[in-house]
């Protein structure tokens, strides 16, 4: 029940009569003058049970008496107030042993429901509400009356504060649900139990914005660090405390409450961030989720980690990590090397986007395909599609596409490098594809089964092998039809597999065979037109049964012509799928149509053979004819005669033969029979018949005909007419008895004459004449003429009669034909009388057809041509291709007359033809073989293929051809030897082998300091490809430890079981083991640690403000700001720092205020604050006193900005405008506004009739009418007079006249319009006066200012503005109108935004608020820079919506060119950041070290400066009782030598080093110049020497070995004209093995492999090549040599190119001064440590020019030396030794372990004026050349230091004692390090261990291991216990 406001309202509420009501006001909140009374009863007259008032929550009332009540509530004036809401509950009435129900309170629960005597009822309150009252009552018995209660229910309220202990628990507002109350001041403390934190969950919040604030604190009380201070609705979802206490205050100001809020809080584990969910499609690692602790993720096969692999449990006010948790994601392209993957389309298992082109690369070892299996497929059709490519993306060969929702079959790409690439368009993503690849070694090519609709010939698919292919019946091979398996990397055949396909048309030759419908077995495509032809060999015809047809029907069809072209007949069009009859041709060739249309695909199956052609088909009937034939078949050279009607003419042939032409048909077409017109025709038989032309039809027009009938004298006609219409007098048949027109007429006949009528003829010869005109036709006439006898009968042709008895009755004739032909019909006739009444004879006359051989027997594999086979016809013999007719045989016959072939049936024979044979081909390491056919006869295929080891080259196969040759034209097949193709020579090693092809082998070996791995020995296998692992040159065991991103590794020693050491650099910290140990299978222990950033966690927020960043880990920056009308003091950034600390704690955020914005005049202010600060939010309320009225805005509010968003309002007196003056009157005041007052009086006579005095009101209006002067006379009213702004209708004035008002536009009147004059002299009513129409106040818009011209009454106007900042939309103007409005609509002012100011290209924009006057601030990205001079710049948002300046470009950081360095060249054109360059020397320089230059972000160079020194060639040398002339040793010096007298040199004179480094020519001699041989070499030991031709120059001698030896060395040398022999020298060593034949020209060297045999290694002696042969012969178990033996020729390889040395051109000889080594001079190059060059700096400082003594200093990244020696000037040579060493931070001494360490060089002039190089050796194990060149003085400052002579310290015991200084063990727990220290230098201090806990159970390091402010000291990581998991380190 809800309350009304009311003045009195009465509520009734009625139960039944068995219950009493219970009552309760959940909320209460009157005015103390508005009462609530509540009466037991149904009346207001019943018992008062309560009266309240005020406020009240939860006020229960006392159980009514009976089963009603009444409520009455009472209001009073004209405030108001909330109201109340009051809930009733029927409960049952009590008795003596039973109490009343108990309801349940508000917000809790009642615990028991018996209710009798002696029970108690418990209650308690919901979460968050604290109990009012007892929590349990007992109902007790009470005498004499009903049993009562002992107390009453108690309430549920929310508590305003308290102390919450339990682990979970709620907090509300207090009254809530309801709004809060003002005036509130609540305080809540939390307290857990301590190790837990507090976590507050808030379910809902609001509350007055700004003024009424909820605030934490993280601790006990107010003075702990407050978390955050909230007002609004604007709240964290999650809040956490640091500690176990969490202190809460919430205060409500004097007015405007809201719905308040509800919390809930729950301990949590302090230092445990949430659990993070592993990313879909990977795995999370680690489960601990405290402070500090690291959990890392991983991706499933086939996805990519996006974010952070690692991600940190942060510090600070809220746990949380310090990255999101990473997204597997499937990725657009990528790289592979494993041996098995995935692959996946982008987005999978999702849809892929659009517009995508992405590749995969499978790169695998050589040797090895890869198998794809799609698991999943789907695109879209067509233009979505994945490739898959035979190699790299741009020059691979594609091997399969896929489109579609077809799921494609598994495939095998046969290259180790495979590329897949997807193309998606802009439309229609599917799912895309799941690929899964694995690896497979390359054995043989892809098995081409199952080859659809053909057959593979040859089942071996290794390398060199040949396979061929043939296609079914109907199908057509499309590619090649042989294969040959390729080697090298790639495993493939040599050309793609062919395939055999029903094709759209083509020729066929074959007797029978099939036509497939294209694409068979899949449905033809659509918009087809094929065309077969099918060719036989002549004399054979064509049957085609459809044994399959299923097309559309009528539009897709087949056509079939009857020969080669559509000229021919056509034979039918076959359509549908119904059963066709077949079909037979009378050609040996037929056309074939298939054509289809856009829609709807079929299939169809024509199958075909030949079949000799033997009849010709009935030609058709002749109207009005008959024929004469043998019989009903027509054979070839069969007749048929034809023969006419009487009456009609043969046009056309008579006789028509079967003929074998073109087709076999009959010779020509069946003739007509016509009714002919003729212009005189002469007849001679005894009986006829003459029609009229056109006969049975009319006659045609303007016709002139003629008929001569000539019988045998003593003969008369009868004619017969059995017809006759023609038309009458103008077409005319005319008859004479005679044969011209001279003769008598019988008749001229015309018109329709009745038949039938006879006319005879006096004599025998008649002659008929018929004509028509041009007009009407008729049927015309019919006549048969007689004369009583047989005329003589004609002969037929090749025929003669041979009897006739006469032409009477009865008579006979008899015919016969000529010799070769035979008779068709009767050969007799007799003359009968026909049933006509004339003669005839009654058999025609015969014909005589040519007789016949029949078919002649055709050859085996030939045939027979010939047009038929009747008397006379030659018949020509024909072989079939590849066939010829033997020599000695008839190659025709022809037809006798007897029926006979001339030949007598001897059939020639067609001898299949031969090519040659090829028994003389050699086909060198490789064979053939036939694969059909047998010998070499026509159609003969043979097949080549090449041993093992060889390839083919030229015809994979050949076939016999048709003319007896082979296919192989010019090019023979050939076997060419497998190349491998080259093994480089190893980096840091060396190979011994030169030859790559099939069987060679090459040894490796690797340099000194170095280790090999892979394989030692590779051999070239029939694959083409290297047996083995590739093989590397290892620095140490292990090789170089990969390095760590953002860190280092520390150590030198990479041999096995030497340790290095990971650190991180300041800022990040190590994840994973940092102590990796090199182990016995060449790999570093453990896997790769990284360096993480450190983090600093969260920075906590400002109160009223916010922290943005996305991240809180190293170097991360985090910007600050404050909320709306809050202001930043402090500072906006902090940055993360490598101690963990932000740089700077968060700032403050001040509350904006504004300015008081005043009082107006004449106005009151209402406002919460009067005297204080005005803060963002502040409302005021203005209102004006009484008499005047408001102007603009009433309501002010404070804007974030810190101004009002609208101007001061105006308060404008009232005014009730000049009220006038009657006529006759007199007003007398000035002042018309609001109280004040003008009188009126009367002149004259004139009586004042009205109130004399009006008061101005506050509604603008006077306090009464305008009064009025009496009128002149009795029986007259005085006039009223015209109000302002109003016209009047008036009369005279006098009694029941009327006087009427109107107001002018825009003007309201009051009063009354019309007037009557009663008699008494007053006028009706009340005078009117018209007020203006008043228009009201304007609202004034947002952010805008109104101003007035004058009132706001008609007429008059105002105009609007906007504050700064903001843009007025709509009319700046508005009209007070007539009704009452103001003109159009009220404009706006709206916030000027100068839009998105845009970033920059690699660029960063601070600033996101895009209004008037804010800035936004750019800097550049990492390594890119600003253009002009400015790092940042900063743009405004100005007045016209517009950013002021440009937006700046950011351009990619530039260093300047590198400088350049002697002799040397730079690599690299790039010069941008994150490029780099590197250097390379001229020929003859070498660098000092690799170097390379990387552009750093501030735009210079990282890395040190190489320098090209020259080569170094060395000492050449000095021979025995001889000189040299020169001292430089670099490239391009040179050397002279000499000999003393009387020696004489042989060898080279002159010497130069060359750009090798090198010396040219050979090392010179002085020999006596009588000596003309070389020496005796001396035998061998257990060998022997054969020098049969001595040892002069140009002898050769010959060495071997006994049994049981094998030599090594030379086995042939040479004596050459220096009287030197060519060679080494050999020895004969003892061995297993057999001696194998040694070649002449060679060198040998023995090596023992392991795992490989005793080997053999072959060279050929300058001069020679290897020409056959093996390089290396390994010694077998049964003590025999693999390969053959080497053979070595005179001269060199004609496909390689013979290297000459050339000669450098010689350097001016630039002396080297004495003082070259002058002090304070630098010296910089590199030295050789174990293959490596190592930089180092050589300061001198310390010269004696006079005794040459030299100290230097020596420094290298990590030592530190201090040398000593002489210069000795003559030679330009100085050995330093080394006199003490010191090892700088981070390093160690186990370089130097040889007491005998120094350096031996000398020093040369460069050529051209350049500087001076010091060249050399390193005395020392694991030391190499060294080369220094003088760059110039030092910049230090001068050391002086001892001179080692002083310190007694110049032999080599004491400088060993100086290096193997003592040192201490420090052991504890297996500690694995030695510190080494100086004798003289202090102990650093050792400050414990920094460990921390990892998984493999070994030391990892977060902090850098070494204080960088210690002294020099040495120190070494060396071998340790890898079991170890604790390291300590000096930190």
């Amino acid at each position: 029940m809800l309350s009304q406001p009311k003045v009195s309202e009465d509520l009734y509420c009625h139960k039944a009569e068995t219950t009493v009501l219970f009552g309760q006001f959940v909320v209460f909140q009157t005015l103390t003058s508005d009462v609530v009374e509540i009466y037991d009863g149904s009346s207001t007259d019943s018992a008062l049970l309560s009266s309240i008032h005020g406020s009240h929550s939860g006020e229960t009332l006392p159980l009514s008496s009976g089963n009603k009540i009444t409520l009455k509530f009472t209001t009073n004036g004209t405030e108001a107030a909330k109201g109340f809401h009051f809930v009733y509950q029927a409960v049952p009435r009590t008795s003596a042993s039973q109490c009343s129900s108990v309801p349940e309170p508000r917000f809790g629960k009642r615990i028991g429901n018996d209710f009798g005597i002696g029970m108690v009822v418990l209650f308690e309150c919901s979460p968050g509400y604290t109990l009012h009252g007892s929590n349990a009552i007992r109902c007790e018995a009470v005498p004499s009356a009903l049993a009562q209660w002992n107390g009453t229910v108690p309430t549920c309220v929310v508590p305003c504060g308290g102390v919450l202990t339990e682990r979970k628990g709620t907090i509300l507002s207090p009254g809530y649900p309801e709004p809060y109350a003002n005036y509130l001041n609540c305080a809540w403390k939390i307290s857990v139990p301590e190790g837990a934190g507090i976590q507050i969950q808030v379910v809902t919040f609001a509350t007055e914005h700004n003024w009424d604030s909820l605030d934490f604190f993280d601790g006990v009380d107010g003075n702990a660090r407050r978390l955050g201070s909230y007002s609004g609705t604007t709240i964290p979802q999650l809040l956490n405390s640091t500690s176990n206490n969490l202190y809460l205050t919430f205060q409500s100001d004097i007015s405007v409450s809201a719905a308040g809020f509800h919390l809930e809080y729950t301990a949590i584990g302090l230092d445990s961030c949430p659990e993070p969910l592993p990313p879909s499609n990977g795995q999370r690692v680690g489960d601990r989720y405290t402070v500090g602790d690291m959990v890392s993720f991983q991706c499933d096969q086939g996805f990519t980690l996006q974010g952070n692999a690692y991600i940190t449990c942060m510090p600070g006010p809220v746990r949380r990590w310090n990255y999101p948790v990473p997204l597997c994601l499937a990725q657009c392209g990528g790289s592979m090397t494993d041996f098995s993957g995935v692959i996946l389309s982008p987005g999978f298992p999702g849809n892929y986007q659009s517009s995508l082109d992405c590749s995969w690369r499978v790169q695998l070892p050589i040797g090895f395909g890869i198998h794809l299996q799609f698991m999943n497929f789907s695109t879209e059709p067509v233009h979505d599609y994945l490739e898959v490519r035979s190699g790299n993306l741009e020059t691979g060969t594609v091997i399969d596409r896929s489109s579609g929702p077809v799921v494609p079959n598994s495939l095998f790409s046969t290259t180790h490098e495979t590329t897949l690439f997807f193309h998606s368009d802009y439309s229609q993503n599917k799912h895309g594809f799941h690929i899964v690849y694995q690896a497979y070694e390359l054995q043989r090519c892809p098995d081409p089964r199952p080859f659809r609709n053909g057959i593979v010939i040859g089942q071996e698919y290794s390398v060199g092998m040949t396979i061929s292919f043939e296609c079914l019946p109907g199908y057509t091979l499309l590619g090649e039809p042989s294969l040959t398996c390729l080697h090298g990397v790639s495993r493939n055949w040599n050309h793609p597999i062919p395939r055999c396909d029903a094709l759209c048309g083509g020729n066929v030759t074959s007797m029978n065979g099939t036509i497939y419908s294209p694409g068979h077995p899949a449905e033809y495509p659509h918009f087809q037109d094929c065309m077969w032809t099918v060719r036989v060999p002549p004399g054979y015809g064509i049957y085609i049964n459809f044994s399959v047809i299923n097309t559309e029907p009528i539009y897709d069809y087949i056509t079939v012509w009857d020969g080669p072209d559509q000229a021919s007949p056509q034979i039918g069009q076959f359509s549908g799928n119904s059963v066709q009859e077949g079909v037979s041709t009378t050609a040996n060739q037929v056309l074939i149509k298939f054509h289809s249309d856009f829609s709807t695909s079929g299939f169809f199956v024509l199958k075909y053979y030949a079949y000799q052609l033997r009849t010709c088909q009935p030609p058709p009937p002749v109207a009005n004819a008959t024929i004469l034939t043998d019989d009903d078949e027509f054979e070839i050279g069969d007749i048929i005669r034809y023969s006419c009607l009487p009456g009609f003419t043969l046009v056309g042939s008579e006789i028509l033969t079967c003929r074998l032409g073109e087709r076999l048909q009959m010779d020509g077409p069946p003739p007509v029979c016509q009714v002919q017109c003729p212009a005189h025709e002469v007849r001679f038989d005894s009986t006829g018949v003459i029609l009229s032309p056109g006969y049975p039809d009319s006659y045609p027009n303007l016709q002139m005909c003629s008929w001569l009938i000539n019988v045998e004298k003593g003969y008369n006609m009868t004619l017969h007419f059995e017809l006759f219409q023609t038309e009458k007098e103008f077409d005319i048949l005319e008859i004479f008895d005679g044969p011209n027109i001279y003769g008598q007429s019988l008749a001229s006949l015309s018109g329709d004459i009745e038949t039938p009528f006879n006319l005879t003829t006096a004599g025998h010869q008649l002659l008929l004449r018929w004509s028509s005109d041009h007009g009407t036709n008729r049927r015309g006439f019919h006549i048969r003429y007689v004369a009583m006898y047989c005329s003589t009968p004609d002969s037929p042709q090749h025929g003669f009669v041979v009897s006739q008895t006469g032409g009477h009755l009865n008579s006979m004739v008899r015919w016969a034909c000529d010799r070769g032909y035979k008779l068709i019909g009767k050969g007799t006739a007799v003359c009968k009388k026909t049933p006509y009444d004339f003669y005839a004879w009654d058999s025609p006359v015969p014909a005589c057809q040519a007789v016949s051989c029949g078919v002649p027997t055709a050859p085996v594999n030939g045939g027979v041509l010939a047009a038929d086979y009747s008397v006379g016809t030659r018949v020509t013999y024909f072989c079939n291709n590849g066939y010829r007719l033997s020599s000695k045989e008839l190659t025709t016959t022809v037809c006798q007359p007897d029926g006979t072939w001339s030949n007598h049936n001897k059939i020639p024979r067609c001898i299949v033809i031969m090519c040659p044979s090829l028994s003389s081909f050699s086909l060198d390491h490789g064979k053939w073989r036939i694969v059909n056919g047998s010998h070499y006869e026509y159609g003969t295929k043979i097949i080549f293929t090449c041993n093992p080891g060889f390839y083919r080259v030229g015809p994979a196969h050949i076939q016999c051809l048709a003319n007896g040759v082979w296919s192989w034209r010019s090019e023979r097949p050939r076997c060419r030897i497998i190349s491998c193709g080259d093994l480089p020579t190893l980096p840091n090693g060396k190979k011994i082998g030169t030859q790559n092809t099939f069987g060679a082998s090459a040894i490796f070996s690797c340099n000194l300091g170095y280790v090999l791995t892979g394989s030692t020995v590779r051999e070239c296998l029939l694959s083409g490809l290297w047996s083995g692992m590739e093989t590397h040159c290892l620095a140490g065991h292990c090789g170089v430890p990969e390095q760590i991103v953002n860190g280092q590794v520390i150590g030198e020693n990479f041999g096995y079981r030497d340790t290095v050491v990971y650190q991180c650099n300041p800022g990040f910290r190590l994840i994973g083991s940092s102590v990796r140990i090199c182990q016995q299978e060449h790999g570093w222990s453990g896997q790769l640690p990284v360096c993480i950033s450190v983090t600093c966690g969260h920075p906590g927020s400002p109160i009223y403000g916010r922290t943005t960043g996305d991240g809180f880990n190293y170097n991360d920056v985090v910007r600050f700001s404050c909320n709306k009308g809050y202001t930043l003091e402090g500072p906006s950034t902090a940055q993360c720092q490598a101690n963990r600390q932000w740089s700077r704690q968060p700032p403050t955020c001040r509350v904006v205020n504004c300015t008081d914005p005043g009082i107006p005049a004449n106005s009151i202010r209402e406002s919460k604050i009067e005297h204080g600060n005005f803060t963002f939010g502040s409302v005021v309320f203005y209102d004006c006193n009484p008499g005047y009225y408001l102007f603009g805005s009433s309501v002010l509010t404070c804007q974030p900005v810190g101004h009002w968003d609208k101007p001061l309002p105006e308060c404008i007196e009232v005014d009730c405008s000049h009220p006038g003056a009657p006529p006759h009157g007199v007003m007398s005041g000035e002042k018309f506004t609001f109280g004040s007052t003008v009188r009126y009086s009367c002149s004259g006579e004139h009586l004042l009739i009205g109130d004399s005095s009006l008061t101005c009101q506050l509604n603008g209006h006077w306090s009464g009418p305008l009064p009025h002067c009496s009128g002149d006379s009795a029986g007259t009213c005085g006039d009223p007079g015209t109000p302002t702004h109003a016209s009047r209708e008036a009369g005279n004035f006098k009694v029941r006249s009327k006087v009427r008002f109107t107001c002018a536009v825009g003007h309201t009147l009051y009063g009354s319009a019309e007037r009557i004059c009663f008699p008494n002299g007053t006028w009706s009513g009340r005078q009117p006066f018209c007020k203006p129409v008043q228009c009201g106040n304007p609202a004034t818009p947002a952010h805008g200012r109104i101003s007035r011209v004058d009132g706001t009454t008609f007429s008059h106007s105002i105009m609007y503005s906007c504050m700064e900042g903001y843009l007025l939309t709509g009319s700046p103007t508005r009209q007070c109108l007539a009704n009452g409005t103001w003109s159009g609509a009220a404009p706006n002012c709206t916030l000027i935004t100068c839009g998105d100011p845009g970033i920059p290209a690699n660029g960063l924009r601070f600033g996101e608020e895009i209004t008037v006057g804010q800035n936004v601030t750019y800097t550049c990205q990492p390594g890119y820079v600003m253009i002009g001079e400015d790092s940042t710049v900063a743009r405004t948002c100005t007045n016209n919506g517009t950013w002021s300046g440009t937006l700046p470009a950011c351009i990619v950081v530039t260093c300047p060119t590198p400088p350049p360095i002697p002799n040397g060249l730079l690599e690299g054109s790039v010069l941008e950041w994150g490029t780099s360059v590197s250097y390379s020397c001229l020929p003859g320089y070498e660098l000092s070290f690799p170097a390379v230059l990387t552009c750093t972000g501030n735009g210079s160079w990282s890395g040190d400066l190489p320098q090209c020194l020259p080569k170094f060639c060395g000492d050449p040398g000095m021979p025995a009782k001889g000189r040299r002339e020169g001292r430089s040793f670099i490239f391009k010096s040179e050397v002279v030598f000499s000999c003393s007298t009387p020696y004489v040199l042989v060898g080279s004179t002159t010497r130069m080093c060359q750009e090798e480094g090198v010396w040219s020519g050979s090392q010179p001699r002085c020999i006596e110049p009588t000596r003309t041989t070389c020496e005796n070499p001396g035998t061998p030991e257990h060998g022997f020497m054969n020098y049969t031709t001595g040892f002069k120059v140009g002898s050769r001698i010959d060495f071997q070995c006994q049994q049981g030896h094998l030599l090594q060395g030379s086995t042939t040398r040479l004596c050459l004209p220096d009287l030197t022999w060519t060679g080494i020298q050999p020895s004969c060593i003892s061995h297993s093995c057999k001696q194998p034949r040694s070649p002449a020209n060679a060198d040998v060297v023995g090596l023992d492999l392991p795992s490989y045999g005793y080997t053999l290694v072959y060279s050929c002696q300058p001069g020679y090549f290897l020409s056959g042969g093996s390089e290396h012969r390994v010694c077998r178990s049964d003590s025999s040599w693999t390969g053959k033996v080497p053979v070595c020729r005179v001269g060199s390889k004609s496909q390689e190119k013979t290297v000459k040395s050339v000669m450098g051109t010689p350097s001016p000889k630039i002396n080297v001064p004495d003082d070259v080594f002058a002090s304070d001079f630098v010296w910089k190059g590199s030295y050789d440590y174990k293959g490596q060059k190592q930089p180092m700096t050589l300061t001198v400082t310390s010269f004696n020019a006079t005794m040459g003594k030299v100290n230097v200093t020596l420094t290298d990244s990590s030592m530190e030396f201090l040398l000593s020696g002489v210069y000795k000037r003559q030679e330009a040579r100085l050995m330093l030794l080394l006199y003490q060493m010191r090892a700088l931070a981070h390093s160690s001494l186990s370089r130097i372990t040889d007491e005998t360490w120094a350096m031996d060089g000398f020093v040369s002039a460069e050529p051209e004026g350049g500087s001076y190089v010091f060249q050399g050796f390193i005395q020392g194990k694991d030391y190499g050349q060294f080369g220094l060149q003088r760059l110039g003085l030092s910049m230090r400052e001068n050391v002086t230091l001892a001179d080692p002579e002083t310190n007694g310290s110049t032999n080599s015991s004491s400088v060993a004692v100086a290096i193997l200084v003592p040192f201490f063990a420090l052991i504890f727990a297996g500690l694995g390090f030695y510190l080494y220290k100086q004798r003289k230098t202090d102990k650093a201090q050792y400050t414990g261990c920094s460990v921390h806990e990892n998984n493999n159970g070994q030391a990892t390091f977060e902090n850098p291991m070494y204080n960088t402010n210690t002294k020099a000291a040495e120190g070494k990581v060396v071998r340790f216990d890898p079991n170890l998991n604790t390291i300590c380190t000096m930190v």
